[in-house]
């Protein structure tokens, strides 16, 4: 039987880091901020929530902000891939400590902005500043975040104090806003009915499938009401809970079908993507540099479309050496398909 265990700090660091890559990223404010039908209410809270946590430095926006292919490069890298500390050690001493890790910290920026990159970070290397300039020209990204981002990498200290102050300084604002809100956490815990959650959760997403794991461990946010997150190691699981999940579980439940067709819509309605499709149709597979030879475009370039495709699990990779190759994945041509269908075929 499969222990259930509740814990304060993953959900803590999550607002913490949330809070951040909302300043960053205002046009995410309604959709993870809101999801009731009172907007007025829901307006208020987003103002209360952006005054209370007021961030003003806009150079740090290069390590909150979204991208459209790989999401926030704080919050991949310093929360989603520490699935493993979760549970014991990561706290916000121990966030502090890896951020202060100069040249850990710079090179998985750069392995973010630039996945297929060779580059090694070396602050004393002239011809690594020349290099990189060169290659973070030729990426897809606006002339503002090329321009912060190579002014990192020639003054790392001039961005990574600021933001270990202000992480400090929110930290402190957001331990009281806890405080304040504790009877909240409580309240949820207390009335938390997980065998209807795990199966709602099933319903939407496969992937949480709980059968195989010894340990399920979760974790409530109060300033990120309406996330539900889900990260799994080996035996098992974290589940972030934001505070209203119920209503959001509901409209993830309601809308699953309608979610399936807007992503395929989105990766559709690009003429490259498109190109991708045609190639992969008359190829089992194909690699990196094949697809963007073929496109006429960087690899760079190339990987932003691959990435797309594959984070909506449209397209498998396999390695091979350093070598990536890309093919449909069939499992989800038939769900897109099928959710088409449901909506002209009447039963």
């Amino acid at each position: 039987m499969v222990n259930v265990k509740f814990l304060h700090q993953p959900g803590y660091l999550y607002d913490l880091i949330s809070i951040f890559v909302l300043r960053y990223n205002k046009e995410l404010l309604l959709e993870c901020y809101t999801n009731s039908d009172d907007k007025q209410k829901d307006l208020a809270y987003i103002r209360n929530i952006t005054e209370e946590f007021s961030i003003e430095n806009e150079d740090l926006s290069i390590f909150f902000a979204e991208d459209e292919v790989k999401g926030s490069f704080f919050l991949k890298k310093y929360f989603f891939e520490y699935e493993d500390k979760m549970i014991s050690d990561y706290d916000f001493d121990f966030l502090v400590s890896e951020i202060l890790d100069k040249n850990i910290f710079a090179q998985r920026l750069l392995d973010f902005y630039l996945p297929n990159t060779e580059l090694v970070v070396d602050f004393e290397d002239r011809s690594f500043i020349e290099d990189l300039a060169e290659q973070i020209n030729e990426t897809y990204y606006t002339e503002k975040t090329k321009n912060k981002l190579l002014t990192f990498f020639i003054s790392p200290d001039k961005f990574l104090m600021p933001l270990i102050k202000e992480i400090s300084d929110k930290n402190a604002i957001l331990t009281k806003y806890y405080q304040k809100n504790f009877k909240r956490i409580v309240e949820i815990q207390e009335g938390f009915d997980f065998a209807g959650f795990k199966d709602k959760l099933f319903k939407i997403d496969e992937q949480t499938n709980c059968k195989e794991l010894d340990f399920i461990y979760i974790s409530f946010c109060l300033v990120c009401k309406n996330i539900i997150e889900y990260l799994r190691s080996d035996n098992a699981c974290l589940i972030l809970v934001g505070s209203d999940y119920e209503e959001t579980l509901n409209k993830k439940y309601s809308n699953k079908s309608k979610l399936e067709i807007d992503v395929f819509g989105k990766i559709i309605s690009d003429q490259n993507r498109i190109n991708i499709i045609k190639m992969l149709a008359y190829s089992p597979e194909l690699s990196t540099s094949s697809i963007a030879k073929n496109l006429g475009i960087s690899i760079n370039a190339a990987y932003y479309h691959l990435d797309m495709m594959c984070q909506a699990n449209m397209l498998s990779v396999r390695n091979e050496g350093r070598t990536v190759f890309y093919r449909f994945n069939k499992r989800y041509i038939s769900k897109v398909i099928e959710s088409i269908s449901r909506i002209f075929v009447k039963k």
